[in-house]
């Protein structure tokens, strides 16, 4: 390998591979799923809001969910806080018990992003006073919920809430695998020229360039090492190229690695980016110590108009 920096000059290039970077850890199968839960909550005399109880269930995207929820209030003798609760059943019961509402819920979810969560409801409340049915759609966000109906409590309640309400929330769970992936451990950082850069350990390397990742040596494997590869193969002889970025290095390092070629320049512009290559020598066939890859310090496109060669 050599170093050098870019110098003026005029050129044409004819071929240039892009080392491609992706947030480490995109490529996981990231499952669609989403957890949907249905909330009983009671509001107070002086506005404060209580949970009372919930029942929830993680699904993919076209599975559904149902729960029976029947509020009730035990009115204690002392002059201690009311205790609410909400009690659960799989079969719908025959009746409501007591003067607080019954819900029987019903919930598909159609599409789960983490902020583009989309639920098709259906909610039946019965009680005393009568069933009332209503049936809607709700797009959530992460952490996100929605009020599907209230009803007065007061007298129902013995004074204790105002209000009881039912609510639809929604959450992404944690891929397990992604979560292995995300959860890193620094190895190795530095304030460079141009940058700031760090290693972490994410299930393979991940260097992350001013807090973003920009790369992944496992998990980035595929578009690094194809987008050197593949304009090799469609050159009848390819000779010279030219690699933009160098990253983990698998870009250059699999180009040079091609009989054929002869020399790769590669045009980095924060010089501490090196060491990620160094630290990546098992993954890009030692680019490093190739003495076809030079590595030039500078700007891609300065690197196009000041050098006298083709590509």
């Amino acid at each position: 390998m050599r170093i050098g920096m870019i110098r003026s000059g005029v050129a044409l290039a004819a071929l240039i591979t892009t080392a491609g970077g992706r947030v480490a850890g995109d490529e996981a199968a990231f499952s669609r799923k989403a957890r949907l839960e249905f909330r009983v909550v009671a509001t107070g005399s002086k506005g404060a809001t209580h949970p009372i109880g919930s029942f929830g269930e993680q699904l993919e995207e076209g599975g559904s969910t149902t729960a029976n929820m029947q509020v009730s209030v035990d009115t204690p003798a002392d002059a201690s806080p009311c205790q609410s609760s909400v009690t659960g059943s799989v079969s719908p019961p025959a009746a409501p018990a007591g003067p607080l509402p019954l819900w029987q819920t019903e919930a598909t979810l159609r599409r789960a992003e983490m902020d583009d969560i989309q639920v098709d409801y259906v909610w039946r409340r019965r009680s005393p006073a009568g069933d009332v049915t209503h049936r809607g759609s709700a797009r959530l966000s992460e952490d996100g919920h929605a009020l599907l109906d209230f009803v007065p409590a007061f007298e129902a309640s013995s004074g204790c809430w105002d209000n009881v309400a039912l609510e639809l929330s929604a959450s992404i769970p944690e891929d397990s695998a992604f979560k292995d992936r995300r959860i890193a451990y620094d190895l190795w950082e530095a304030e460079g020229v141009e940058s700031s850069v760090s290693i972490a350990d994410a299930d393979g390397f991940a260097f992350i360039v001013n807090g973003k990742s920009d790369g992944h040596s496992r998990l980035d494997a595929g578009t690094q090492i194809m987008g050197g590869i593949l304009p090799a193969l469609l050159h009848p002889n390819p000779r010279r190229a030219a690699v933009v970025g160098l990253g983990t290095g698998s870009t250059a390092g699999w180009l040079a690695a091609v009989p054929s070629i002869e020399r790769v320049d590669v045009v980095e512009i924060e010089p501490s980016i090196v060491h990620v290559a160094e630290m990546c020598t098992a993954v890009n066939h030692g680019v490093l110590a190739n003495r076809k890859a030079v590595v030039v310090f500078g700007d891609g496109r300065e690197l196009l108009l000041s050098r006298g060669a083709t590509y």
